[in-house]
Formats: C-alpha cells, structure tokens, sequence
C-alpha cells in the first residue's frame, strides 16, 4: 500500500465515527460547495499516521480535515483541491493559525493541519478556503470542545 494513502483512510474512517456521537455530520454547504470537516484529538490516530504526517498523539494535541467536494451539474460531488487556511481560537481569545497540508487519495483531496488545545476546553475554529480561483474565498467557522483520552 502506498504510503500516501493511509491518512486520508484513516480520517475519514475517524471522521464518521468521532462526528456522529458528536453531532450527525460535520459538514457545511457553500455554493456549489460541500465541505466535510473534523477537528479531533491527535491521540486517535495510529502512531504510523501520525508519525508520516508529523501530527503529534500527545494529551492536548489535535488535528483538523477539511475535504472540499464540488457540486456537478448532475448534483454528484467531487473533490476539488483547495487552498485552505484558517485558525483555531482559545476561550480566552489568543488565536493561532492552523499550518495546513494536502494529502490525496484515491482522487480525494484533504487539508490537514495539527494545533494544541486545553482538554476541555471550548475552540472556535474559522476557515477559509479557494473552491474557485476565479471567485473569492468562503468561509465557515465552527464550535467544538476536545478531551483528552
């Protein structure tokens, strides 16, 4: 197996079983936009993604995927590769940016990126992303509180 492809599995697999306790499903539509995302603990990855992708599985470590689908004229979705940035903000207002990366497999596209946060702690996270070089960026922002296994 390719080495590239094991994250992207990984966090998708995570994806669907961390977000739906949480909240049915992490995703937001935006034009012709579907974003799916997860900010998760670090410590839920295997050590071998987490080693190849250089996000830490300490207490207090977490990551963040964003995976951008476009909406077809048929209404199916495909990946769409985009520039994303954003930040993750404390309760206590200090603001970090997050330093995303992109990963593909299997023609799917995600930005991950790997911040620290206090267990227990409420994050706001704001994202910004590039669907369509021709049109400005959408954003989103998001509420989510992690703990520490």
């Amino acid at each position: 197996m390719n080495q590239l492809c094991v994250l992207p599995r990984a966090l998708l697999g995570l994806f669907w079983l961390a977000a739906m306790p949480a909240a049915a499903e992490q995703q937001i539509e935006l034009d012709d936009f579907q974003v799916h995302y997860a900010a998760l603990p670090g410590s839920v990855l295997s050590e071998q993604s987490a080693r190849m992708y250089q996000i830490s599985r300490s207490v207090g470590s977490g990551f963040i995927n964003i995976t951008v689908l476009e909406k077809q004229a048929d209404e199916q979705l495909v990946s769409r590769r985009s520039f994303v940035r954003g930040t993750v903000k404390t309760e206590q207002g200090e603001a970090r940016p997050l330093p995303f990366q992109q990963v593909t497999e299997g023609g799917v596209t995600s930005s991950i990126a790997n911040f620290w946060y206090s267990p227990g702690k409420e994050l706001t996270f704001a994202i910004e992303f590039i669907g369509d070089p021709n049109q400005p960026p959408l954003e989103f922002a998001f509420k989510q509180t992690l703990y520490a296994d």
